[in-house]
């Protein structure tokens, strides 16, 4: 895998295991609970997050056949990546983009775990097969900013995670008793 690459697939990787090894504290029941109506649970939360990449990398194993032909991502592509990050990582709340299904009620907090272990390792294998070449294309596709580099990708899939690291505190500040 390239250097670049593997630093920010590490960086989101680690923050993974951080949060699943908090959460693979808490008794089960907990991680399925929604404190208001509408209101998503720890495990709908995750699972938006596993689908998230999940959908990001099917799309992107679609586009590299395209090769040399894929556009080379501009610096307002990763600019507007960059805003959408400091966003992210703010603590603001905002509705998920309509690209992703709402997560089903009925999760199992296991099954979602294994299924983004499974993604992640797919993403590391499509990763370490990703041409140096390709490192500019913009490849990636983001609901809101667009077309932009795998590298942007990564580092949006981290603030991301972070992100969505916040909403699990609230839900889980509601829930557990201090």
């Amino acid at each position: 895998m390239n250097s670049t690459l593997q630093r920010e697939f590490d960086k989101i990787d680690k923050r993974k295991s951080r949060l699943l090894a908090r959460l693979d504290k808490i008794d089960d029941d907990y991680l399925t609970v929604q404190v208001e109506e509408g209101s998503w649970s720890v495990v709908q939360v995750l699972r938006h997050v596993s689908l998230s990449e999940e959908m990001s990398l099917q799309y992107i194993k679609k586009k590299i056949s395209a090769g040399v032909l894929m556009p080379d991502s501009s610096s307002f592509d990763r600019f507007k990546m960059r805003l959408v990050n400091w966003y992210l990582i703010s603590g603001l709340k905002y509705k998920a983009p309509t690209v992703l299904p709402k997560p089903e009620d009925k999760l199992n907090y296991q099954d979602v775990c294994i299924d983004w272990y499974n993604t992640r390792k797919a993403l590391a294998e499509f990763l370490n097969n990703y041409p140096d070449r390709f490192l500019s294309k913009a490849i990636f596709k983001h609901p809101i900013v667009g077309r932009t580099d795998i590298k942007s990708m990564l580092v949006f899939f981290n603030a991301h995670l972070k992100h969505h690291e916040y909403q699990i505190k609230r839900v889980l500040d509601k829930i557990l008793i201090p």
